[in-house]
C-alpha cells in the first residue's frame, strides 16, 4: 500500500516536472522590450558614440541592458556582438558602473535579444551608452559594424535554469515512481494469492 501512495506521488511529481519544462520551452516567452524603460542605440566600431538613452530610476534596484542582435546568421555571430557590446551607466551622483557583454556570467535570450549585463542603479536620473569594440574572430568585424538598438530594463533577466532542474528532477522522480508502483503492485498481488 505504502509503495503505491509513494510511487503514485513520485510519478505525479515526475509528470508535473515535465510538464513545466515543455511548457516553458514551446511556450513563446515573454518579450523583455514590453518592460523598458530606455533604449538607445549601440554604437559600430568605427562609428561616433550615439546618444546616451536617459532614463529615472524611481527606487534603487537592478536593471538589465538587452542589445537586439536581429539579422545574425548563427549563434556564434550572436555571442560575438553580445560579448563586444560594452555598455557605461552614469547617474546623478557622478557614478559610473561599466560592464561588457563578454564578462558576464552567462547571457539570456529572448528571440533577437540577449543580456549585456545588469548593473545596480541609485534613485534618480540615470544614463546608458552602449558601443561595439573589436571581439572575436574577423569574420563577424562587419556585423560589430552596424548600429544595433538596445533596451534597459527593470529587474535581472528571467532565469532559463529553472525548466531545466525541473526536467532533470522530473525525469527521476517519473522513473522511481513507476519502480515503486511496480514493487507496490507485485507486493499487493502477492498479497492476494491463496495459501
Amino acid at each position: 500500500m505504502w509503495w503505491l501512495l509513494a510511487g503514485g506521488l513520485l510519478v505525479a511529481g515526475g509528470l508535473a516536472g515535465v510538464v513545466l519544462f515543455v511548457w516553458q520551452v514551446v511556450a513563446p516567452g515573454s518579450d523583455p522590450t514590453d518592460d523598458a524603460v530606455a533604449g538607445g542605440q549601440v554604437a559600430g566600431l568605427s562609428a561616433p558614440p550615439t546618444p546616451a538613452a536617459i532614463f529615472t530610476v524611481e527606487a534603487a534596484g537592478t536593471y538589465t541592458v538587452w542589445i537586439d542582435t536581429g539579422g545574425t546568421i548563427n549563434s556564434s555571430t550572436r555571442d560575438a556582438i553580445v560579448a563586444a557590446a560594452n555598455c557605461a551607466a552614469t547617474f546623478s551622483d557622478g557614478v559610473t558602473k561599466s560592464f561588457r557583454g563578454a564578462v558576464q556570467g552567462s547571457s539570456v535570450v529572448a528571440g533577437d535579444l540577449a543580456t549585456v549585463g545588469t548593473f545596480d542603479a541609485p534613485a534618480g536620473p540615470a544614463a546608458v551608452v552602449c558601443r561595439s569594440e573589436r571581439f572575436g574572430p574577423r569574420a563577424v568585424l562587419d556585423q560589430l559594424e552596424k548600429e544595433r538598438r538596445f533596451f534597459v530594463t527593470s529587474g535581472p533577466p528571467d532565469s532559463d535554469w529553472v525548466p531545466f532542474v525541473a526536467l532533470f528532477a522530473g525525469l527521476p522522480a517519473l522513473i522511481l515512481g513507476a519502480m515503486a508502483l511496480g514493487r507496490g503492485w507485485v507486493g499487493s498481488l502477492r498479497r492476494r494469492r491463496p495459501s
